[in-house]
């Protein structure tokens, strides 16, 4: 996070690296509230919800690769 703070991309879509750190900080979360989400949810667990949340990181990842465009329009085409 302090790299895509600190350094402005060339790319667009920044908003989709953000979204991947997101989602798996949230994976993490789930992992270690495994039991507790459980017992709070009775149906599913916290480990069942990490991997949807990693999965969903790496669709997020996808998005980031496959939408980027230069935003300047200065340069070589």
């Amino acid at each position: 996070p302090l790299v895509l703070i600190l350094f402005r991309s060339h790319l667009s879509k920044n908003v989709y690296i953000w979204a991947v750190l997101t989602a798996y900080a949230m994976a993490k979360v789930a992992e270690h509230l495994d039991k507790a989400i459980f017992l709070g949810l009775g149906i599913i667990s916290g480990h069942t919800i990490k991997h949807i949340l990693a999965a969903l990181s790496g669709y997020f990842l996808f998005l980031a690769l496959h939408r980027r465009r230069r935003t300047s329009t200065t340069g070589c085409a």
